[in-house]
């Protein structure tokens, strides 16, 4: 069986021009379907069988989570599900009909994918039975009535078992392929996001996509509880992709089924459909692949692997690492797999924009080493070649160290299902809710993400919940553990902060801009490895201020030494920002990272990230206890930019 290869998208869509690794975006005059030509020319030279990108406007729009059937469908039996006029969509529709004709041309498929569980608002209120669902649901992590999109046109969490959204979904997959027949196929993220909280939908307990098992909502909940809301969830998800590769097959149009959270019903999903994995390396990092993708081979699923290159832990940072590229390809091809799907995330400031030369260099690398492989080129010659023979090679080594950040850090902060992410505050203490408490059960990396065997924040912290007298030794002298790797990162890319600063000045302008952003790359790297360094060691010392008695001097001296740790951290995280605002100049994808967004997972802007970390640093120096997790907690909602959070709901 030969591989394939496909590359995802986050952003952009199809309806939005994106510069390639070319960096001639201007010389198309912005027009999308010039530039997804050029994007297309390359891939087929990679030998990149499929492209996935969203049919949604992500910049413009700022539509998340990838649902984008109202921009290409008429809705002719839904008519309150229309957001825009006919022309509008006849026009969006050619755009997408002439890029994939032309991937179809050079033999590069045009796939979409979307979330799902979503839809027009307005075609919810004109259902009653499902506008009660969706304002019955509280999710602790999106709050209530949030939408989709900065134009409030989408919500989430509608009832996939009510017959009239069904028919709906099967309506819109119909219409998108007989508006556009060019198109390949999709791909679906199964059941992510997204719930409802009926009795059909949970068996009368409401649960939550990113809930874990040490919630204490999981543990109130019970076995027996948690075990019929799963299979519910089981059956809706099992339904749902039977329904969608059952509209596809007869369109006669290709499927892939993203698996997230489902490996626990590895062996009840029907089989013969091409699913593709979630965890594995979806942060890159030294580890992996996640053995999960064995569990699913054994279970006979035909599967792809997917990996992220630029994804949600390396921030606003531009890295490059050729030696990781070869060994994930390796280890890729190792696997008796369909082929491999490339995750670039452009979204959220993440400088996945294959604009970038250093970025693009993973990319295409790994493009090269998976089967099918084409013949590989020397990053370091191409270094050389533009950046210059005095400087390249310098530049070359330098990347090579700021990229110790993103793949370093899955093994020191990370979250279970999602490895490390930037921008994810870590909640220093209080109650329960996701992304969790920093130094839970959900802080420890499993074994493949854990190559070095560090000691994790979780084991530190057990240790002095048992021996509260040894924090001084595990802040003061750190070694083999997570700290000590944050301490470490943080003098690599210290390093690369020197060699970028004393280098030659490249003579392109190209080169020149290049090499800015990966100077403040570096600074951006080594500051936040600076943050997480300072941050884990606060929540130690915090964490012995809980065990010791209140009012003793031991105590105070805990509490002195934890406020003035989270105080460097976040002094670490404001000096973030202008580096972000200067990389932004270059690649202005990155200022959606620092001013406004959507953030999936809560991955909020810099500025939200301050405010929420200089509160918690006032409660490290005034709360009393005892009840130490409500009195922590910090909310996020009140924190957030008007444009997402509170202001985002109706």
């Amino acid at each position: 069986m030969q591989k394939k290869k496909a590359i995802w998208w986050f952003f952009p869509s199809l309806l939005e021009p994106c510069d390639g690794p070319w960096g001639k975006l201007i010389d198309f005059g912005h027009d999308p379907v010039l530039t997804w030509k050029a994007i297309i020319d390359w891939a087929a030279k990679l030998k990149v069988n499929y492209l996935i990108p969203g049919i949604e406007p992500y910049a413009s729009d700022r539509v998340y989570n990838q649902w984008g059937f109202h921009y290409v469908c008429h809705f002719p039996d839904d008519p309150s599900a229309r957001c825009f006029d006919d022309e509008t969509i006849r026009r969006n529709i050619a755009t997408v009909r002439a890029i994939a004709a032309y991937g179809r041309e050079r033999n590069v498929g045009i796939m979409f994918h979307h979330y799902n569980l979503m839809a027009p608002e307005r075609w919810v209120q004109a259902h009653p039975k499902l506008q009660a669902k969706y304002e019955a649901v509280h999710d602790p992590v999106w709050g209530h009535c949030s939408h989709n999109d900065r134009l409030g046109n989408l919500v989430s969490n509608i009832c996939w078992n009510d017959p009239e959204y069904k028919d709906f979904m099967k309506r819109c997959w119909n219409e998108v392929f007989v508006n556009i027949p060019e198109l390949s196929g999709a791909m679906i993220t199964a059941g992510e996001f997204s719930h409802c909280g009926c009795d059909k939908c949970t068996g009368g307990t409401p649960v939550y996509v990113l809930q874990d098992n040490d919630s204490p909502e999981e543990a109130a909940r019970g076995a027996a509880a948690k075990k019929i809301s799963d299979e519910k969830r089981g059956d809706m998800a099992i339904d749902l992709i039977r329904t969608f590769t059952g509209v596809l097959d007869k369109l006669g149009k290709e499927v892939i089924v993203r698996t997230w959270f489902m490996a626990g019903w590895v062996n009840r999903l029907p089989k013969g459909i091409d699913y593709a994995t979630k965890y594995s390396l979806f942060d890159a990092c030294w580890g992996g692949p996640d053995p999960v993708i064995h569990k699913w081979l054994e279970a006979g699923h035909k599967m792809w692997e997917t990996v992220a290159i630029e994804a949600e832990n390396c921030g606003p940072i531009l890295w490059h690492d050729e030696d990781w590229n070869k060994l994930t390809a390796e280890r890729n091809n190792a696997l008796d797999i369909q082929g491999c799907i490339i995750h670039i995330n452009v979204q959220w400031g993440h400088t996945g924009h294959i604009a970038s030369f250093t970025a693009s260099r993973n990319i295409t690398r790994m493009l090269e080493g998976l089967e099918q492989p084409v013949k590989a080129k020397s990053s370091e010659k191409e270094f050389c070649k533009f950046f210059g023979a005095d400087s390249g090679a310098q530049i070359f080594r330098a990347v090579k160290l700021i990229a110790t950040f993103p793949l370093h850090m899955t093994s020191t902060v990370h979250l279970a299902r999602e490895g490390f992410s930037f921008g994810m505050p870590p909640w220093f203490d209080g109650n329960w809710r996701w992304p969790g408490v920093l130094g839970s059960p959900r802080y420890q990396p499993e074994p493949w993400a854990n190559p070095d065997g560090l000691t994790t924040i979780y084991e530190l912290i057990q240790s002095v919940i048992s021996k509260p007298e040894t924090y001084r030794k595990i802040i003061e002298s750190p070694s083999g553990n997570a700290i000590s790797r944050c301490d470490e990162i943080a003098q690599w890319c210290l390093e690369a902060q020197g060699i970028l600063e004393s280098c030659p000045v490249p003579h392109s302008p190209q080169g020149c801009s290049e090499l800015r952003a990966l100077i403040a790359s570096a600074n951006i790297a080594k500051l936040a490895a600076c943050e997480y360094a300072a941050v884990l060691r606060a929540r130690v010392a915090w964490e012995a201020v809980k065990q010791m008695a209140a009012g003793t001097p031991e105590s105070h001296a805990a509490r002195e030494i934890a406020s003035n740790w989270y105080e460097k951290a976040v002094e670490a995280l404001s000096c973030q920002i202008p580096w972000t605002m200067e990389i932004a100049k270059i690649y202005p994808d990155t200022m959606h990272h620092v001013v406004e967004s959507h953030e999936t997972f809560n991955r909020f802007t810099m500025a939200t990230r301050l405010r929420i970390r200089r509160e918690e640093l006032n409660r490290i120096r005034t709360v009393a206890g005892p009840d130490w997790q409500k009195e922590m907690t910090v909310e996020f909602w009140p924190h957030l930019p008007h444009t997402i959070g509170s202001g985002a709901k109706r």
